[in-house]
């Protein structure tokens, strides 16, 4: 029961890592369903964009560079913070199996 449960809820660091290189607008976040900060980033990187293309070049550039510095430590530490996410998860299953 536990093997099942897991297999279903782990997440792959390749995942993502993939997720915050292609695209750093907090779509890792939302894959282990960090949905706050997810939007957070997401919000960040979409004014940048309006930011940027409205004629605030400067605004619109330093928005995108701060989100970019902030996530690439993420990148990074892919390994780890799924690593994190995933010991979470399995530690939560197994008091879940425990119990019943």
């Amino acid at each position: 029961l536990f093997f099942q449960q897991a297999e279903k809820e782990l997440k792959d660091p390749d995942t993502y890592a993939a997720l915050n290189a292609l695209f750093v607008a907090g779509l890792h976040h939302f894959y282990l369903g960090q949905w706050v900060r997810g939007a957070i980033n997401l919000f960040i990187f979409v004014a940048g964009m309006v930011f940027l293309f409205a004629g605030h070049v400067a605004v619109g550039i330093g928005l995108l560079i701060a989100i970019s510095l902030v996530e690439l430590k993420a990148l990074f530490a892919a390994q780890i913070v799924v690593q994190d996410y995933n010991n979470a998860v399995m530690e939560r299953i197994y008091r879940a199996v425990i119990k019943d």
